[in-house]
């Protein structure tokens, strides 16, 4: 063979190499991004489910209004009560959940229990008080 057809073989391997490499490179990029959409989507959920159960109405206001009770005037049986009935009804039994309300780095309000999972939470700033809501989703396989 001579020294051109040698020249131009070597460089259709590189090539053929290259193709290859941006081919894997491409194919572990695309399975990352489809591994992470369950927790996106997760998120997104406590986050909403959140943000609704607080803007919830009942008798005595909204549950925004019952957690600020419960944490300025230790009044919990109320909200703890409401919430645990929004929640059965709305989470899918096979996902467990963790309603916390915290105040001064102190557990105001804990519903439910659950070790790792995707969680949302909500501040509210009222009376001077600063409140952090939690909701944790932890799907049971």
């Amino acid at each position: 063979m001579s020294r051109k057809a040698q020249s131009e073989m070597i460089g259709l391997l590189v090539i053929v190499i290259l193709i290859i490499f941006i081919g894997l490179v491409f194919l572990r990029l695309s399975l990352n991004k489809q591994s992470s959409l369950p927790e996106l989507r997760t998120n997104i959920q406590a986050n909403n489910m959140l943000s609704s159960i607080l803007k919830y109405s009942v008798s005595d206001g909204s549950i925004r209004d019952l957690v600020v009770r419960c944490v300025v005037n230790n009044e919990c049986d109320m909200v703890q009560k409401e919430v645990k009935t929004i929640l059965d009804s709305v989470i899918d039994q096979r996902t467990k959940y963790e309603f916390l309300v915290v105040s001064e780095d102190k557990e105001a309000l804990k519903i439910g229990g659950c070790d790792k999972g995707i969680a949302g939470n909500n501040q509210i700033s009222e009376q001077g008080v600063f409140i952090d809501v939690r909701l944790k989703l932890c799907t049971v396989i």
